[in-house]
C-alpha cells in the first residue's frame, strides 16, 4: 500500500479517520487490512460488502449464489444483509454454446436464484442487470431461470427498496407484461426515471398503441408523480433479442 500509512499506525487512528484512508484504497488493499486484525475486519468489511459485483456466465453465477447459502459463514450473509447497497449482475456468454448445453444436461439447472438474493438483501439501493448474452438460446434460458427461481417478482423485488431511494427503473424491452406495471405503480410511485415498451403493459388499449396519446400520458403521469424522465420503446414485440440482449436493465 504505497503512499498509505502503516498497519501498526492505522491502528492508533480514530474510526472516522480509518473511513476516510479506506475510500483511497484499492479492493484488494482493503482485503489484506481486514486480514491483520478484528478492528480492520469491523471497520473495513461493510465497505467491502457495500457495492457486490457478479461478472460471470450463468454456471459461474448459479455456483456464486449457491455458495453464498451454503458455504459462506452467518457473519459475512450478516454484513451482506446490513450493508449492502448496490448489486451489479454483469452475465457474459459461455465460450461456446456446448458448454452451457453440457453444464444443463449434467447438473439439472432448472433456477438461478437471483430473486432470493435480492429478497434477502433489504437496504438495497440499486440493482443493475449488465447482460451481454449474444446467443439468443442462451438469454432465452438466462430469463427462464431467474423467473422460475424463489421469491423472482417485480412487486416483491421493487418492494424491498426503502421509500424514495429507487429513483429509475429500464424494464426490458418485450418481458415487462400489463400486471408487472400495475406491481410497479405501486411501489413505485418514487420513481424520477422510467423506460417502458407499452406494446408489453397497454396492449389492451388500442388507441395508445398508434400513438402517445392522452389515455397513456395521463396513466402514467398518475401513476408515477415525480416522474422526470420517461423512454417509452415504441415497436412491436418480435421473435428476437434486441441488441442481442445487451441492454443495462436497473430494477
Amino acid at each position: 500500500m504505497a503512499g498509505t500509512p502503516t498497519t501498526p499506525e492505522l491502528a492508533t487512528m480514530s474510526t472516522e479517520i480509518l473511513c476516510m484512508i479506506g475510500d483511497n484504497l484499492s479492493v484488494h488493499e482493503i482485503k489484506e487490512l481486514t486480514l491483520t486484525s478484528k478492528q480492520f475486519r469491523e471497520i473495513f468489511l461493510p465497505k467491502l460488502c457495500k457495492h457486490l459485483k457478479f461478472s460471470v456466465n450463468m454456471k459461474e453465477l448459479t455456483d456464486s449464489l449457491h455458495a453464498y447459502y451454503t458455504r459462506k459463514t452467518a457473519s459475512f450473509r450478516h454484513l451482506v444483509h446490513h450493508h449492502t447497497r448496490f448489486v451489479t449482475f454483469e452475465v457474459t456468454n459461455f465460450d461456446d454454446i456446448f458448454k452451457m448445453n453440457a453444464w444443463l444436461l449434467g447438473y439439472g439447472v432448472k433456477t438461478i436464484s437471483i430473486g432470493r438474493f435480492l429478497a434477502d438483501t433489504p437496504s438495497l439501493h440499486g440493482v443493475v442487470f449488465d447482460i451481454w448474452l449474444q446467443n439468443r438460446k442462451e438469454a432465452h434460458k438466462f430469463l427462464n431461470f431467474i423467473r422460475k427461481g424463489p421469491d423472482w417478482a417485480v412487486g416483491k423485488i421493487v418492494g424491498k427498496f426503502k421509500a424514495g431511494a429507487l429513483k429509475g427503473i429500464a424494464a426490458p424491452h418485450a418481458s415487462l407484461t400489463g400486471r408487472h406495471y400495475d406491481e410497479l405503480a405501486r411501489s413505485g410511485t418514487h420513481l424520477t426515471s422510467l423506460r417502458l415498451n407499452k406494446y408489453s403493459f397497454l396492449r389492451q388499449d388500442s388507441s395508445a398503441l398508434t400513438s402517445l396519446s392522452d389515455v397513456l400520458i395521463n396513466r402514467i403521469s398518475k401513476d408515477f408523480p415525480q416522474l422526470e424522465s420517461l423512454n417509452i420503446y415504441d415497436k412491436t414485440r418480435s421473435g428476437r433479442y434486441t441488441h442481442h440482449m445487451n441492454d443495462r436493465d436497473s430494477y
